[in-house]
């Protein structure tokens, strides 16, 4: 499972309405009930709100996403919707943007695939640069890895 956090602001980085979270809230409510969410696997939870121009919002799927495509999703279900919040939508367009999302830096390190492989080729294949602290961590690391393989080698068969 993939999980991503996002901190999501207005394009225009001005202060997000109550009217207009609780609409962000509904789409991203409805947007797991799409048939394009329960195919791959995709779930958007609101957080929380982090001040009066940004939330935090969770995405998890069964594979790895690019996170900014569900906040596109968000953006056009917004784009859609009715007055009055259509009218402050569009008030908040900046750069033909609507929402801005980066990853939040507040929430765990979540590595995908590829930085998991490189983070583990330089343990267990480059500690002859590490620092002394960092190839006493590497080689801590190395052990506590052999033995999740090993149990994981042991159970397969089984």
């Amino acid at each position: 499972m993939y999980t991503y956090y996002l901190k999501i602001k207005m394009a225009d980085g001005e202060a997000i309405s109550e009217a207009l979270m609780n609409r962000i809230q509904e789409i991203i409510s409805e947007s797991n009930k799409t048939p394009s969410s329960q195919r791959i696997q995709k779930k958007i939870t609101f957080e929380k709100r982090l001040s009066e121009y940004a939330f935090r919002v969770k995405l998890e799927a069964k594979r790895e996403l690019v996170p900014s495509r569900a906040v596109s999703s968000i953006s056009r279900s917004l784009l859609k919707s009715e007055e009055p919040i259509l009218s402050e939508v569009k008030g908040h367009v900046a750069r033909n943007c609507v929402l801005l999302a980066v990853p939040d830096e507040e929430q765990q390190l979540r590595l995908n695939d590829r930085q998991v492989m490189s983070e583990l080729l330089e343990i267990f294949f480059g500690r002859a640069q590490m620092s002394t602290t960092n190839k006493a961590l590497a080689l801590e690391t190395a052990d506590e890895v052999r033995r999740a393989v090993e149990v994981y080698v042991s159970r397969k068969d089984n």
